[in-house]
């Protein structure tokens, strides 16, 4: 069911002609539903996308300053040296094409009382729903002796972009013997194990560049998330040569002196030869401006809708809400702003919106071949996000191998050239480390930091039970210079989740029943019978199993449908029997790049749970059902 794309095929998009972000003074919606926008990273075009999908007549404008937009995810490895900046811009094409209005200016003034936002160059838009979506800004009155002429000598990288090549500059100017330190704030902030990711992708850089220089974090907090991996695999990789200084060891930071780049600590000064310092966050300004943040500096919300606790009519995604368990991380936005995006259009209606639960996995990579992550369910719990049963995280003492595979799931999810052909109609980490940026930028296989959310996360039922394996990739490449790229915000989450995790209950059998593959098919039954239109039409729409998670088709009657992969209209006149039948048994068997889950298959996944191990995600009986009624979608 699939077939390959390129990425430039599957991509979001930002960069559209002039002439799509003219807009008249005043804005007036010609639908009955008017939703503003502000802020297009991933939570932003994630939820704009879903609002248009949801339903084609509200009139959805989604207001971002940045005509290209540069992510923060995998940015980490652009300081590294590993890849270049332009991997990492992306437009907002596709956007424009599915309907939004994309305006090229920034926000700044909100008018709650009349609902509507004014933009840089004196336009007006009215609005019945206001989403922010603004990212963090940098508390900087908490940190003495930084602001914006600070950062040009100690440079904060935590907004991807210029400060992401001056870091990296900065460090191929340093000399060999050198110290690099790293200035962490304490919680919240914006995806906090990036810090330590960059320490490691820092020191990777030095060990094959400047193997005398030293890596130094300051760190204000005590303890850190996956602190156990992180400092296992510093051991094994690195040995002494990044050193953490804690908080209760002195390792909080009170104030920094940019011009003779001196960091200051309650216990003692530094002056090291490269200085990133981090600075304390808050919810970006926009958020501020409308009156949504409170005395902490971050936006209160109704976990149900997003809506603001302090101002009503208005939604909070992304970094700048307090969630609660979830992370504050690019994948998190994603999949809240999809979560947003289907309370708005039941709010609109006039009908309740549905409990949302979010899923999703965090990959951390701390050198090219070492990887580790982290996999999460959040649902309401009061008034704040909970993570809620069903989360799993990589051993502390796993073997090498499976470090290599969770590394590679990373690179192969955001890699372009390795797309795979389910990742077609998306492109649109998932959480990568770093920050608010864009939604995953590629849609590619298994990576991500953060949390994603299904098709329509109100309707999400099951819990992750078990992440599937990738296929091993083929190796990185050469880095190569590209012009800015577009890529699909919301689908690169629901990808993602496609990718890493076998989204389904398992089956009540053990044993596979043997099979024989012909050519790039597999001819005989599973069970020795044809199988059952009927109920295999009714697992193609359970979205707690199968097909509409990822692909949309001829289902007037179900609403919420997937992008992720090619519409299953006419699939009796692409493949034949033999063809489904292989492509739900096992994918990768035809297709080694694909992200498609292996139905039937019971070997080669990771960090299956116990209830689940050495049981496929449908049964042979379930295979047959599904393959009869796909054969039966004829054109």
């Amino acid at each position: 069911m699939n077939a390959p794309v390129t990425r430039r095929n599957v991509v979001l998009g930002i960069t559209a002609a002039a002439t799509s972000y003219a807009v008249p003074s005043i804005l007036r919606a010609q639908s009955a539903g008017r939703v503003v926008v502000v802020g297009g990273g991933f939570g932003g075009a994630a939820c704009a996308r879903a609002l248009k999908r949801a339903d084609a007549k509200l009139q959805v404008t989604l207001i971002e300053p940045n005509k290209v937009f540069t992510s923060c995810p995998f940015s980490n490895e652009v300081i590294a040296g590993l890849r270049e900046i332009e991997a990492q811009q992306f437009g907002y094409d596709k956007l424009v094409a599915e309907g939004t209005t994309v305006i090229a200016q920034a926000a700044t003034t909100v008018d709650p009382e009349r609902r509507s936002v004014t933009t840089t160059d004196g336009a007006t838009l009215t609005y019945d729903r206001l989403v922010l979506s603004p990212g963090i800004d940098f508390h900087v009155e908490a940190l003495p002796g930084y602001d914006e002429a600070a950062s040009e000598k100690m440079p904060h990288a935590w907004k991807a972009g210029a400060q992401t090549l001056l870091l990296r500059r900065q460090l191929e100017a340093m000399e060999d013997g050198g110290t690099v330190a790293i200035a962490i704030p304490a919680n919240p902030s914006r995806c906090p194990p990036a810090p330590y990711e960059r320490a490691s992708l820092i020191a990777h850089y030095l060990k094959t560049k400047k193997p005398r220089a030293k890596v130094l974090i300051l760190d204000a907090k005590d303890s850190f998330s996956q602190q156990r991996l992180f400092e296992r695999a510093w051991k094994e990789l690195y040995g002494d040569m990044i050193e953490r200084i804690a908080l209760s060891q002195g390792g909080g930071v009170t104030s920094v002196d940019a011009s003779t780049k001196t960091i200051v600590t309650e216990f003692g000064n530094y002056t090291p030869d490269v200085a990133n310092v981090i600075p304390p966050q808050r919810a970006g300004h926009v958020a501020q401006i409308a009156g949504a943040a409170d005395a902490t500096g971050w936006c209160p919300i109704d976990p149900m809708t997003f809506e603001s606790k302090l101002v009503r009519n208005i939604h909070i995604i992304g970094d700048a809400c307090l969630g609660g368990g979830m992370p504050k991380s690019a994948s998190a936005a994603s999949a809240q702003g999809k979560a947003c995006a289907a309370a708005i259009v039941n709010l609109l209606a006039g009908r309740a919106p549905e409990t949302p639960r979010l899923t999703g996995v965090c990959y951390t990579t701390v050198a090219p071949s070492y990887g580790f992550s982290l996999a999460g369910n959040y649902q309401p719990r009061g008034d704040i996000y909970a993570e809620v049963e069903g989360g799993a995280t990589s051993p502390v003492d796993a073997p090498r191998e499976l470090r290599a595979r969770e590394a590679d799931e990373a690179a192969r999810w955001f890699k372009p050239s390795r797309q795979t052909p389910l990742a077609k109609a998306m492109m649109g980490r998932a959480c990568r480390h770093e920050h608010d940026a864009l939604p995953p930028p590629r849609a590619g296989e298994g990576w991500g930091e953060g949390v994603s959310a299904r098709e329509n996360p109100q309707e999400e039922r099951a819990l992750t039970r078990r992440y599937a394996a990738t296929s091993p990739a083929s190796g990185r490449g050469k880095r190569s210079s590209r012009r800015p790229q577009s890529f699909n915000p919301i689908s690169a989450i629901a990808v993602f989740i496609v990718a890493s995790l076998a989204l389904a209950l398992p089956t009540q059998a053990d044993e596979l029943a043997p099979y024989t593959i012909v050519g790039d098919g597999i001819p005989a039954s599973l069970t020795g019978t044809p199988g059952d239109a009927a109920r295999g039409r009714a697992l193609v729409l359970a979205r707690t199993t199968t097909c509409i998670l990822c692909h949309s088709g001829p289902f007037p009657e179900t609403r919420f449908q997937g992008d992720l992969a090619p519409d299953l209209s006419g699939a009796g006149n692409r493949w034949s029997v033999s063809q489904l039948r292989l492509r739900l048994v096992d994918a990768a068997r035809f297709n080694a790049e694909t992200i498609m889950p292996s139905y039937y298959r019971n070997d080669g996944l990771v960090r299956v749970g116990r209830n689940f191990a050495g049981k496929p995600i449908l049964s042979a009986a379930e295979i047959e059902d599904i393959v009869a009624y796909l054969a039966t979608l004829r054109d």
